[in-house]
């Protein structure tokens, strides 16, 4: 892809004794994303310009709007325009989430172990200080890795890849570093995903969406330690 998520500007650096001077830094590319779906304007997407057709599959699998890459005839970027193009094989209203049903468990350690990949891969996030990271994992690793300005496009740009794949996600784990609000658990519960870990905190409503679809919310999972708001069960 032409468009990187970077960008080489040049800023001044006050220190401590009001001291002057120049540095060349990296910072986060806002890219304006239009999703068109069989001709309707389905909204604008301002996202990190990387992996958009995992991006826009994610999303209307997010949303209901798909359930398999079979539902897509075909996904056309263009990246000058900034217009992703849909074409679904047939008209789909968006489906309702039931709750999870999974018998998958993990290790306490082996949670730990997944954080602490995703922190080494979040190579971007230690360049700027701007984007989010999220990764598909099993048991014992990290299957796919992505990033993204914001938090939400992250997510789906990882379960674009696992519907783009053909992946399980049923017998699959997220890693996130971001916030989980209501609108992350939603998107977790939509596509049937059972545990969700991340580095960071839970609002109170995404709890409670945890817990009434059946979902294992982690926080704060570093280090050493972690808090399990929902489904504690699945962790051993």
């Amino acid at each position: 892809m032409g468009i990187t998520s970077t960008e080489n500007i040049t800023r001044i650096e006050v220190n401590e004794e009001v001291s002057r001077f120049d540095v060349v830094d990296d910072v986060i590319v806002e890219y304006k994303l239009k999703l068109c779906v069989d001709g309707h304007d389905y909204g604008t997407i301002l996202c990190s310009p990387e992996h958009l057709d995992n991006l826009v599959i994610g999303r209307l699998s997010s949303e209901g709007i798909i359930k398999t890459i079979d539902d897509i005839r075909s996904v056309n970027i263009d990246e000058n325009q900034g217009i992703a193009s849909v074409i679904l094989n047939s008209e789909r209203k968006p489906g309702l989430k039931h709750k999870i049903e999974s018998g998958l468990s993990v290790k306490f350690e082996d949670i730990l172990g997944l954080m602490k990949s995703l922190d080494a891969r979040s190579t971007t996030f230690k360049k700027t200080g701007g984007v989010h990271g999220c990764a598909l994992c099993d048991n014992e690793k990290i299957i796919a890795f992505d990033f993204d300005l914001g938090r939400h496009n992250a997510i789906d740009k990882i379960i674009g890849y696992a519907i783009l794949n053909k992946v399980d996600l049923a017998k699959k784990i997220i890693a996130a570093t971001c916030r989980i609000s209501s609108e992350i658990i939603s998107k977790i519960a939509q596509n049937g995903i059972p545990i969700i870990s991340s580095r960071s905190a839970p609002t109170a409503l995404a709890i409670k969406i945890a817990r009434e679809s059946g979902i294992t919310l982690i926080g704060f999972a570093r280090e050493k330690r972690m808090n399990i708001y929902s489904m504690p069960e699945r962790v051993l």
